[in-house]
């Protein structure tokens, strides 16, 4: 087994696609790493024996296209949270 560093904002979702090319085997992954699809964990066990989609691990390791749908906390902008006579002149 190989131990995977995630990237910001990776999700176990995304390091399944980064190293197998494919979702079919993130169950695996998720019981072998006792870790939830949505964890955003610092490191992920590769696990050897799946099958991997070559193709895409290879463009995505090609072009360092990283997949990252982690969430990132908005920056709140706009009118309702502006205050007077600080971020607007009346």
């Amino acid at each position: 087994m190989k131990r995977i560093i995630r990237f910001n904002d990776q999700t176990v979702a995304d390091v399944c696609v980064q190293q197998y090319g494919t979702m079919e085997v993130i169950g695996n992954l998720c019981v072998a790493n006792d870790v939830q699809i949505t964890d955003t964990t610092k490191d992920v066990m590769f696990i050897e024996d799946e099958k991997v989609n070559k193709r895409v691990v290879e463009m995505l390791n090609k072009k360092e296209n990283r997949p990252a749908t982690g969430l990132v906390d908005p920056i709140a902008d706009g009118i309702g949270f502006w205050r007077a006579g600080i971020d607007y002149i009346i």
